[in-house]
């Protein structure tokens, strides 16, 4: 079944503005003890040094007004330390999230040049992503006037105005791993202690030319290893220097588990580059719910699967499912009878989709056309609601059809009330229902929340408890 959630990915680019701007300082010690992760990092120097990066980026605080996207600006210092004029030859530009996780980077180069020996040049842009970001990550490269290599690399904290700073940025070498952070042990329905990372490996050279190799292992507090996780790079992008991962293990009821250790590696234009980092291991704390779906229904593309899919690039969205529903038809088993380009052909179209908990509603989109089936051929955005519950939890329910809402923004619902029929509007590949929790952390940033379902059953009828595991098909009250 191929069921995907909405577009993740929105940005924009306001181009370099010509002028200075002030410098921000770097984070101090009471910025780094706010960051999520105690990350230890084995660096190797950068392959060359004569400029320097320095600069600040705000974040717009999340709101219903804005769709809890994150909007944020950032100005940029490049001072060239050299006692030669400078010409750049490639920019890199990226987003990370908390962990360091990143996305593919853009190129576009930004600065004028030559840069005259000792100046300072900046300007800034602004952006909307809707992925969870935690720092701006910009590396120039370029040589001077008589022929000798510069280069600079900076990660620019992401802060919202009175909350704490993510910390500092883990992009310092040439080659980097990222994480979607925090790294949690997460107890799936019928599947037992399960850790799961989603990582990426960044060669901020843009040099490499085959994938990078990874070493990951999860280790107790005395440094031994518990065990070596399993590991698959995600889709290619079109250049060997940015690769995504996934890695897993399943852990005994009895392991302790600390850290995780990871090293990649990467062969760059001038030989073997790698960085190491030591990232602390929690275990994750699911809220209970209701079932926002009742009956027998797949829930795809959620944690616990060894597969990239439609929510693996999405921090926001680390505990989020797709689901449908699958039956047998002509001996397959399959989402739809008939034809495939008519909803009403898809077992779960019009379906009731009920609040997850009690709350107040914060966000109510009902006004776009479906899609036709597997068409893809009304994407106009989602149709969606939003609810907030108690503890500073939010509930997502997305794709819901057209006109269906039973709910207005301002109302409180009550757990297993209907709120709207399940439909194929915004990204979506065919009828379904995308269902994520999420909470707003101490910084500001949207952080993804796993959740239990009481009375979970597999389709035997066994009981389950823990947090529901992608591609499994359950029995919900």
């Amino acid at each position: 079944m191929s069921i995907n959630s909405r577009k993740h990915h929105v940005a924009w680019l306001t181009p370099l503005c010509a002028g200075a701007f002030l410098a921000c300082a770097a984070p101090d010690a009471s910025d780094l003890a706010t960051s999520e992760e105690d990350t230890v990092t084995v660096a190797q120097a950068l392959s060359a040094g004569g400029m320097r990066i320095t600069g600040s980026s705000n974040l717009v605080p999340l709101s219903a007004a804005n769709g809890f996207f994150h909007e944020f600006d950032g100005t940029f210092n490049l001072t060239n330390q050299t006692n030669r004029s400078v010409t750049l030859d490639k920019q890199m530009l990226f987003f990370a999230a908390p962990g360091g996780y990143s996305w593919f980077p853009d190129h576009n180069v930004w600065w004028t040049d030559p840069i005259a020996p000792g100046a300072t040049v900046g300007g800034g842009g602004g952006w909307i992503w809707s992925a969870t970001v935690a720092h701006l990550v910009m590396r120039v490269d370029g040589h001077t006037s008589t022929g000798g290599r510069v280069a600079a690399l900076a990660g620019i904290p992401i802060i919202q105005p009175g909350k704490p700073s993510p910390g500092a940025s883990p992009f310092v070498d040439d080659v980097n791993v990222g994480v979607m952070g925090p790294i949690e042990i997460v107890n799936l329905a019928g599947a037992g202690r399960w850790l799961g990372i989603t990582g990426s490996v960044i060669d901020t050279t843009a040099t490499a030319t085959a994938a990078p190799t990874l070493t990951i292992q999860a280790r107790s507090s005395s440094g031994s290893t518990v065990a070596t996780l399993s590991q698959q790079l995600g889709p290619f992008e079109g250049a060997e220097y940015h690769r995504t991962f996934l890695a897993w293990t399943a852990l005994s009821p009895s392991a302790n588990v600390a850290n995780v250790r990871i090293t990649a590696s990467h062969n760059i234009f001038n030989g073997p580059a790698s960085q190491t980092r030591t990232i602390p291991v929690v275990t994750a704390s699911p809220v209970s719910i209701v079932s926002p779906v009742s009956g027998t229904w797949t829930w795809s593309n959620g944690p616990g699967e060894t597969n990239w899919h439609a929510h693996s690039g999405a921090p926001e969205a680390r505990y989020a499912y797709d689901l449908g529903i699958q039956r047998v038809v002509n001996g397959a088993l399959t989402t739809f009878q008939g034809d495939p380009f008519v909803n009403s052909s898809f077992f779960c179209w019009d379906q009731p989709i009920r609040a997850a908990m009690t709350g107040t509603v914060v966000l109510v989109q009902d006004t776009l056309p479906d899609n036709n089936g597997f068409a893809q051929d009304n994407n106009q955005g989602n149709n969606e609601i939003i609810i907030q519950h108690p503890n500073n939890v939010f509930t997502r329910y997305a794709h819901m059809r057209q006109g269906t809402a039973t709910v207005h923004v301002g109302q409180t619902v009550y757990a297993g009330s209907v709120i709207a029929l399940v439909g194929n509007a915004g990204n979506s590949s065919e009828p379904h229902l995308h269902f994520h929790a999420f909470k707003i952390d101490a910084t500001g940033r949207q952080v993804a929340v796993p959740f239990t379902i009481p009375g979970l059953k597999s389709t035997s009828g066994a009981s389950l408890t823990g947090v529901p595991r992608g591609g499994v098909t359950y029995q919900t009250p």
